[in-house]
């Protein structure tokens, strides 16, 4: 969106904790090395795995967009504005093809 828009409207009242793919592997790592090692004692269930903090969309897509321009990646976007989802109008539906 960042790189075909100049203008984002990002919903900014919905929080959630984004979680690294980097750090995501580094937890997971010891994990597989555990259950190669030691298959049979091994605790297989659900793991979840999660960094710390919080972020809005718009914190998240303000970050993307500032780690983008760090890296001299071309992009359209010039603003990008918070709104509260109750203010936005709903999505289209998704319609089969």
């Amino acid at each position: 969106m960042a790189a075909q828009q100049q203008e984002l409207r990002i919903v900014a009242d919905q929080l959630s904790t984004p979680t690294s793919a980097v750090d995501l592997a580094h937890a997971i790592q010891p994990l597989i090395t555990r259950l190669l090692n030691s298959p049979p004692s091994f605790d297989f269930g659900t793991y979840h795995i999660t960094n710390r903090g919080v972020a809005s969309w718009y914190d998240f897509a303000t970050a993307i967009v500032e780690e983008a321009t760090h890296h001299h990646i071309p992009l359209q976007v010039r603003s990008i504005v918070p709104h509260c989802r109750h203010r936005l109008p709903p999505p289209p539906a998704h319609r089969p093809p």
